[in-house]
């Protein structure tokens, strides 16, 4: 059983490594990888904690990323 905590931490690394740039590839929009993610819910991302991820994802209107504020 994995904590609440970590279940959050996971859900928002896996959505920060898809929607950041790498060296292989650009980055993806939020909702792109929401609907990616969607796949993962119950197997590898918690059902509740994969909720409310998407609830403040799609709520907000803009997404500032440390990759955009240090570039």
């Amino acid at each position: 059983q994995i904590r609440v905590g970590g279940r959050i931490l996971h859900a928002c690394d896996a959505f920060d490594a898809i929607t950041s740039r790498r060296a292989v590839r650009e980055a993806k929009e939020a909702h792109e990888t929401i609907a990616y993610l969607e796949e993962f819910v119950g197997r590898l991302l918690d059902p509740d904690v994969f909720a409310a991820l998407k609830v403040v994802v799609l709520r907000r209107k803009t997404l500032t990323f440390i990759d955009d504020v240090v570039a």
